[in-house]
């Protein structure tokens, strides 16, 4: 690796001044009579006003993490919901990992501990002679339902994870790969199939989808449950993530049954508003696969 000259680290220490700057000016801070510290911010996801309180001496976490612009503040509850609608959305992520503490039992999370998952497969303890570090390999069951991988190396918990391309059988329904299944079900129960100008079926469900058509319901669903994880996690307590999955295809394409007539209150009303925010789709088969027009 080349060594940045002078004129690159005098860049480097105004930028970071600068981002100082920007983030004080976001964050007020003050001491109470006790001799604790306050700092307020009001989070720029969830909008609420935060007061984070620490004794004096204390070492740890601030409260409080940023957005991807590093400037906007926002409180450890959001940050989780954000991490974890990108590691469904990009299939990468970077955790923690790290041992319970009576330690038992390993778990994988973010730093602040609001995101952690806990069904891991295997950990093994690995090497790497030519660097002289040491570490561990994860298999667990990630945000989406899917087999992530994590790769451990040196002295620290860093866990730099990513989605397994290939999958063995999917964690049982309750999360997104029952949210896949669902709204394929659903899709193919509503495309009809036409020859030579005839209908010849109502159901396609006996018909199998093209790679394309996958691709692309995956891609629609993974930016909607990201987005709306906490209300899909809510609606899964009376129902279940393969009938959200149904749910999301009849209200995006306007049919006459979805989230909104599930009697779900506001809950169905933010789902329902979410649904339709996405563009309509429309289904075919061709050569006896169901595809997306």
């Amino acid at each position: 690796m080349a060594h940045k000259t002078k004129e690159q680290r005098k860049a480097d220490r105004i930028a970071w001044t600068e981002l100082n700057r920007k983030r004080d000016a976001t964050l007020t801070h003050e001491t109470l009579p006790n001799g604790h510290g306050v700092s307020r911010f009001t989070c720029a996801i969830c909008k609420e006003a935060k007061a984070i309180e620490h004794p004096p001496g204390y070492f740890g976490g601030t409260g409080y993490a940023f957005l991807h612009d590093g400037i906007d503040p926002i409180c450890y509850p959001c940050a989780a919901d954000d991490e974890r609608a990108e590691m469904i959305a990009t299939g990468k992520g970077t955790l923690y990992l790290s041992k319970t503490s009576d330690g038992s039992r390993w778990t994988v999370g973010d730093w602040a501990g609001e995101l952690t998952f806990t069904d891991i497969l295997s950990v093994h303890k690995r090497g790497h002679n030519w660097r002289n570090v040491s570490g561990y390999t994860v298999e667990f069951y990630g945000p989406d339902g899917y087999v992530w991988h994590g790769i451990n190396l040196g002295d620290n918990d860093i866990l730099r994870c990513k989605r397994l391309k290939v999958q063995g059988k999917p964690k049982a329904k309750g999360t997104f790969s029952a949210f896949l299944e669902g709204y394929l079900e659903c899709a193919a129960w509503l495309t009809t199939e036409y020859r030579d100008g005839k209908l010849v079926s109502e159901d396609a469900r006996d018909k199998e989808w093209t790679r394309e058509a996958i691709v692309r319901a995956a891609t629609d669903c993974l930016a909607f449950f990201g987005a709306n994880y906490r209300d899909l996690e809510a609606y899964a307590e009376t129902l279940d993530y393969g009938k959200a999955g149904g749910d999301f295809f009849l209200t995006r394409n306007g049919h006459g049954a979805g989230f909104w007539d599930r009697d779900l209150g506001e809950l169905g009303v933010r789902l329902t508003a979410a649904a339709e925010a996405a563009e309509n789709v429309t289904t075919d088969v061709y050569r006896g696969r169901i595809e997306f027009l």
